[in-house]
């Protein structure tokens, strides 16, 4: 049990980490090795000259399939042609209307682009060739009512090399287990706000982590494509199947509405003010160090649905979001190279065990769900420490120096002394000003006068005439950010033009706007 789940116990029913969306991508990778394709297109007896024909007819051969499964099975079959479709949608429609509480639901098709194969002349050999080019080609979405992993579907495109999509829940599976053994839940959407029996609930979904899926992703695709066979006895193999995405979320189920809508503005205004920079680093596992790489963001959006606050760093990301009763903490991996897996390699011709960078094989896939699950938990600790009072003390004497005006020396020999004027913590343009410099982005970089403008233009800190004239904002911000210096909330590093916020400033300056948030209710 974390912190947060031992400082909340009283409002807590329950917590279910797992898989949530899962994207899985299935290859003909003999097709891309030197000259693969090359070699099938001789073994079938096709001249690269014929190539056009050849892929015509075969692309034919697989739509005649599909308008076989279509008759046989009954499914609705639809063309869409605005890309922006909501495709879920249309499917669970179709289900609800035609009532299918098992099996294949519908099949839609799109133009989609994607990459393929092509034959073209090379001017300089005076010679056909086969290049790999990205273009257009038609996408078929099998959707089913599975009876093992529930609502989902499979992707199918229609041309050479013929990529498959895998797509389904982790939660939709959870759901669909839950009925079979006839386990009672309450959800919401695609999340358990209640279980009667939570410890066979999280078993179920810790299946998933080891389950075998080989068998069950080569069955899928031998049913849609009538070429993986031919292909497979060619080539000697047929798909490889890689996690393209993996979402695992970490779900905290509150008793009620009630008990979450109570901690959370306060454990939104904690993460997005107060977990930055270092800390994004801390939540991937990563140490900071003088060669470090990687911008760390975090960014706070308004939905309908609620607030949503988001880690990015290396191209996967950490978010925190309500679900109802559900408080969910979920890592989205989309880069696995950047982490770590324990395996046999072969090192100058030996066979030893190392951490390596983790690939995106569908043997790896419970490694993803720890690194994935660490993640959540590191949050899920720092979280614990929402909505606790600051030192008064010391916040109190932090904010009488930030209400006082005070002198600095001059730059260089000069003995005079420069006087600021003191910050009005209660005016919503201090809290703007207060706001951009705790920009996520800035906390590793630094940020410079250029920068700091552009977010405060960004908050519409000026007034539309003083924009007018750009030299001004500039000379504005300068003034800005030499008040901010003067104060002690920034430092500038040395021989060079950027700023960063002082560690010490940063608690004050988070609870400052923690205040006028969510007590004086002001955005």
């Amino acid at each position: 049990m974390s912190s947060f789940e031992k400082k909340h116990e009283k409002d807590i029913y329950g917590r279910l980490a797992g898989f949530d969306r899962l994207i899985y991508r299935g290859y003909l990778q003999s097709f891309f090795t030197a000259n693969g394709f090359g070699y099938f297109l001789s073994q079938e007896n096709i001249l690269l000259k014929d190539y056009g024909v050849y892929v015509k007819q075969t692309t034919k051969d697989l739509k005649d399939n599909i308008k076989r499964i279509v008759e046989t099975t009954g499914c609705e079959e639809r063309y869409l042609t605005a890309s922006k479709t909501n495709k879920e949608e249309i499917a669970k429609q179709i289900q609800k209307k035609n009532n299918i509480e098992e099996g294949l639901i519908c099949i839609l098709s799109q133009v989609e682009p994607c990459y393929s194969f092509n034959v073209r002349g090379n001017r300089s050999t005076c010679k056909l060739e086969i290049r790999h080019e990205y273009r257009k080609c038609l996408h078929y979405y099998f959707y089913y009512q599975d009876r093992e992993f529930g609502f989902m579907h499979v992707r199918l495109q229609s041309w050479f090399p013929f990529e498959i999509q895998i797509y389904f829940n982790g939660r939709e599976y959870l759901k669909t287990q839950l009925d079979k053994e006839g386990i009672k839940y309450q959800s919401f959407d695609n999340s358990i706000t209640w279980c009667k029996d939570m410890g066979r609930a999280q078993k179920i979904l810790d299946k998933l982590k080891d389950k075998k899926l080989q068998d069950t992703f080569d069955a899928f695709a031998n049913k849609i494509n009538p070429l993986t066979d031919k292909i497979s006895k060619i080539l000697g193999r047929g798909y490889y199947w890689c996690l393209h995405q993996c979402e695992y979320a970490t779900d905290i189920l509150f008793r009620n509405r009630r008990c979450l809508e109570e901690i959370y503005p306060f454990l939104v205004e904690h993460s997005s003010l107060k977990l930055m920079g270092e800390d994004i680093f801390t939540f991937f596992g990563r140490k900071i160090v003088g060669n470090t790489q990687g911008e760390a963001v975090s960014d706070r959006k308004k939905y309908i649905q609620g607030i949503r606050v988001k880690y990015k760093l290396d191209k996967n990301s950490l978010k925190m979001y309500d679900k109802y009763s559900v408080l969910r903490i979920e890592t989205t991996i989309n880069n696995p190279k950047v982490f770590k897996i324990f395996k046999e390699v072969t090192r100058k011709g030996k066979q030893v065990h190392q951490w390596v960078p983790m690939g995106k094989g569908i043997s790896n896939t419970y490694r993803y769900a720890e690194v994935s699950s660490n993640c959540n938990n590191r949050l899920l600790e720092q979280l614990s420490n929402a909505n606790d009072k600051p030192k008064t003390i010391q916040f109190n004497k932090a904010i009488e120096k930030l209400s006082n005006s005070v002198e600095t020396k001059l730059s260089g020999k000069s003995k005079n002394k420069r006087k600021f004027g003191k910050f009005n913590l209660l005016k919503n343009d201090t809290c703007i000003i207060l706001n951009s410099i705790f920009n996520g982005s800035f906390l590793l970089n630094g940020f410079k006068n250029k920068d700091l403008k552009k977010c405060l233009i960004k908050e519409k800190y000026f007034t539309q005439e003083e924009l007018k004239f750009t030299d001004r904002v500039t000379a504005k911000v300068g003034r800005i950010i030499a008040k901010l210096r003067a104060h002690k909330l920034v430092y500038k590093v040395a021989k060079s033009t950027k700023y960063y916020v002082i560690k010490s400033a940063r608690d004050t300056i988070s609870e400052i706007l923690t205040f006028k948030k969510l007590y004086l209710k002001t955005a």
